[in-house]
C-alpha cells in the first residue's frame, strides 16, 4: 500500500493509522522478513497498536509490558493470555490474573458471544498458526516471571 502513492505512503506512516491498522492476517514469524515487513510491525507498536504490542518480537524483558498495555487498550485475546499467565503465578498476580478472565466473560457475556472458550479457542488457533510465542520458551518465561 505504502508503495503505491505519495498520500498511501504518507497515511501508512500516520500514528493514528499504525495504532488502528488490524494486522489479522499478519504472520507474526515470516520465513523471509521483509524490509517493508520489519519497519511496518516496529511502528504499529510504537504507535500503541494493541495488535501489534501483542505480537512475539522475541524480547522477554518486554514481554509481560507489552500484554499489559495491550490489555489495558482492550484487546480481548491478550487480556485472556495475560490471565492465564498471570493465574500460572506463584504469587499475588493470580488474582490479578482471575480479575482479567473474569472480565473477559464479562464482555463477552454482554455481547451474546461464548464466553471465556471463544478467547481459548481464537488463541490457541493463534499459537498454533504463529509459534513464535512457545518458540524458545516464551510463554513459559513469562508464567515464570
Amino acid at each position: 500500500m505504502k508503495q503505491s502513492s505519495k498520500t498511501l505512503n504518507e497515511l501508512g506512516n500516520n500514528s493514528y493509522v499504525l495504532r488502528n491498522v488490524s494486522l489479522d492476517g499478519i504472520d507474526a514469524v515470516q520465513w523471509e522478513p521483509s524490509a517493508v515487513f520489519n519497519s511496518f510491525l516496529p511502528g504499529c507498536e510504537e504507535s500503541g497498536n494493541p495488535e501489534a504490542l501483542h505480537f512475539c518480537n522475541n524480547q522477554r524483558e518486554f514481554g509481560l509490558k507489552f500484554l499489559e498495555r495491550a490489555t489495558k487498550l482492550g484487546h480481548e485475546e491478550t487480556t485472556y493470555v495475560l490471565g492465564i499467565i498471570l493465574l500460572c503465578n506463584k504469587d499475588e498476580s493470580k488474582e490479578r490474573g482471575m480479575e482479567l478472565q473474569n472480565m473477559v466473560e464479562k464482555r463477552k457475556r454482554a455481547r451474546n458471544n461464548i464466553g471465556l472458550s471463544e478467547s481459548r479457542n481464537k488463541c490457541t488457533e493463534n499459537l498454533v498458526e504463529q509459534p513464535c510465542l512457545s518458540r524458545g520458551g516464551l510463554m513459559l518465561d513469562l508464567m515464570q516471571q
